[in-house]
């Protein structure tokens, strides 16, 4: 995109797109230190993929649509330049959120809307991919812990340990709370919040004849 394009023009552009869920656009624009010309880029950027701090697990503020995660900088050497902001969380964490600056390939280098819509699809696959790593991650979580389980319950007993003793030590979750519990059908379940979706949970079961002997 070149120096020239003009805030104006490029806003009037987006206000007309229809952006993918969770991608947002936005001009920014800056004078440059070199030539003192007003330089203007067009950017997109995702909401962010985690709903909680992947280190610390505190929940975070998912919805960027109000926070453009980048800024221009007109007195970066050689030439003025996106950069990003600061994303560290008070834990210390960088948290992700996926961006890019859109190229225009208009006949004078201008922005067009094929040139937004191509790049916000690039930052939703983006944001998509790093969803569906979350949702893999987390059933594969959940079966590790579930397999754990029933290794354990499928152990020979202790001298004196009853199979009571032996379940209950097992419980890390219940019916109300994240993890694994026997259900009343007999069956171990080790579940967990949907890492994706608020409200939905996601949960791996076993069959209730692995206990111990």
């Amino acid at each position: 995109m070149d120096d020239y394009e003009t805030p104006d023009a490029l806003e009037a552009l987006l206000d007309d797109l229809r952006l993918p869920a969770g991608v947002h656009a936005a001009v920014l624009s800056d004078t440059s230190a070199y030539d003192n010309s007003l330089v203007t880029r067009c950017v997109v950027w995702s909401d962010r993929p985690d709903r909680t701090c992947p280190m610390c697990t505190q929940p975070i503020n998912q919805d960027l649509s109000e926070y453009c995660p980048v800024v221009l900088d007109g007195s970066a050497a050689p030439a003025p330049t996106v950069l990003d902001r600061d994303q560290e969380h008070g834990c210390g964490h960088w948290l992700a959120v996926y961006t890019d600056v859109v190229q225009g390939t208009g006949d004078e280098g201008e922005v067009t809307e094929a040139d937004v819509l191509e790049s916000a699809q690039g930052v939703a696959e983006e944001l998509r991919d790093h969803k569906q790593r979350l949702h893999e991650a987390a059933m594969r979580r959940l079966h590790e812990e579930l397999t754990d389980v029933l290794e354990r319950l499928a152990a020979p007993l202790a001298p004196g340990e009853t199979r009571r003793e032996r379940e209950e030590s097992l419980v890390t979750g219940s019916e109300m709370y994240p993890g694994a519990f026997r259900n009343d059908g007999g069956q171990w379940v080790a579940w967990d919040y949907n890492p994706n979706l608020p409200g939905e949970i996601i949960e791996v079961t076993a069959d209730a004849d692995r206990r111990a002997g």
